[in-house]
């Protein structure tokens, strides 16, 4: 500071160098539905409610299939504007080279639920989201991903809601508890995951689709239950045990994804909540 300048000119000067010197630290960059929203693993999207209908909302936790990436979740209208319809928010979460690390892949990229921990834990900090209502969802090898969230981290979700996607080949012989709301959705012409399975390549095999519910508990036997879901009917078979609910539901279509059934779902175990 120069010695020649006037007092009350170094005065402000000084004030100014010491409020600058103890202001708070910036805020992290923000991040949304076209940036990254980093953590430790990996990075994730979100897209926020346009209209909350409280001061903590819920959120859909949506994995993408193979070669996806969660910009398409952020550009899927259906999924955006169930989400907003819901009045939670619509998390993406990147995967590392298009696809999941399950626990029967050949190849272990990374931690999926150490990251899924992570990005759990971040979103509940940094945005006004109640994490006892978060629904996860997926579509093909992201539905198979929510199966073992299910499976591992149960109690970190209000519900799964996976959709054309089960356990690969070997399936988990147990999950943990406490038992969860897993709600499934299937095309009984799905050629990409077939209802009874398929070797996709060596060493490399879908589960049956009805043989993943053995290790929550076995699907009821009898009559399915006819169910609308918007103009297409499903059938279904649930069952109940150890406090949670499984369902499958079968469509006569092929390999696809309904932001209808989400909502469906959403409804069914988060509503209320």
């Amino acid at each position: 500071m120069r010695a020649d300048m006037p007092v009350t000119l170094r005065g402000l000067v000084l004030a100014t160098i010491l409020a600058v010197a103890h202001a708070p630290a910036a805020p992290a960059l923000a991040c949304g539905p076209a940036s990254d929203c980093l953590v430790e693993g990996g990075a994730y999207r979100i897209r926020l409610p346009a209209r909350a209908r409280a001061e903590r909302f819920g959120a859909i936790v949506y994995f993408h299939g193979w070669r996806g990436d969660s910009g398409e979740a952020m550009a899927d209208r259906a999924l955006v504007e169930t989400a907003d319809r819901l009045g939670v928010a619509l998390v993406a979460p990147q995967g590392i080279g298009g696809g999941w690390s399950l626990p029967a892949s050949r190849r272990q990229q990374r931690d999926e639920f150490a990251f899924v921990a992570a990005m759990l834990e971040d979103m509940t900090r940094r945005f006004p989201i109640d994490g006892g209502r978060v629904l996860a969802t997926g579509f093909s090898l992201g539905g198979s991903m929510v199966w073992h969230l299910a499976c591992r981290m149960p109690g970190r979700f209000v519900g799964f809601a996976p959709v054309a996607g089960a356990f690969w080949v070997p399936q988990p012989e147990r999950c943990e508890g406490p038992a969860p709301a897993l709600l499934h959705l299937h095309g009984r012409a799905d050629t990409t995951v077939p209802l009874t399975g398929r070797q996709v390549s060596s060493g490399a095999r879908q589960a049956d689709v009805r043989g993943s519910f053995a290790p929550f508990c076995p699907l009821a036997e009898g009559e399915s239950e006819r169910r609308a879901l918007g103009d297409v009917m499903l059938a279904c078979r649930s069952a109940r045990c150890g406090g949670g609910e499984v369902e499958l539901c079968l469509h006569e279509n092929g390999h696809a994804f309904s932001a209808a059934w989400v909502e469906q779902a959403w409804r069914r175990v988060a509503r209320g909540r």
